[in-house]
């Protein structure tokens, strides 16, 4: 299935919807089998810290100033990113273990976009084109923690 036809879980805000265009996406860091790469975490080795990153798809990239992507859980230490990058969906890497719900801020002219997401419905939109059973194994580890 194409990513522009896959079925995206994320509700939408209509202003969001409307004045951004976009969809909310993550997707897993890959080794060279295309298995997501991860780091033991470090109080509790069962856990598995993957490297992703989440980005923002929208015809409207040169319309917009920057994003803001902000990790909605006191667990973070650095639960803030931002990127300017619009010739790369404005992707900023994270560092998860679970899922977290994400506060997405578009930043357009003069006004703000808001839009919250959680990162498993992101990396589910990152990878309807290669999705793969480790790639759903790490977002159901992701799920579950």
């Amino acid at each position: 299935m194409r990513t522009d036809q896959a079925v995206d879980s994320i509700v939408y805000t209509k202003p969001f919807r409307e004045s951004v265009q976009g969809r909310l996406k993550a997707e897993f860091r890959l080794d060279s089998d295309k298995t997501p790469m991860y780091e033991p975490h470090n109080e509790d080795p069962r856990l598995r810290v993957y490297t992703i990153d989440v980005f923002l798809a929208t015809p409207l990239k040169k319309e917009i100033k920057g994003v803001k992507y902000y990790l909605d859980d006191p667990s973070y230490v650095d639960p803030e990113g931002y990127s300017y990058d619009a010739d790369n969906e404005f992707r900023q890497e994270i560092a998860s273990y679970g899922d977290v719900e994400i506060i997405v801020t578009v930043e357009m002219s003069d006004h703000k976009y808001e839009q919250r997401a959680w990162l498993s419905n992101m990396l589910e939109n990152g990878h309807a084109d290669d999705m793969t059973p480790a790639i759903r194994a790490a977002i159901q580890r992701i799920r579950v923690n």
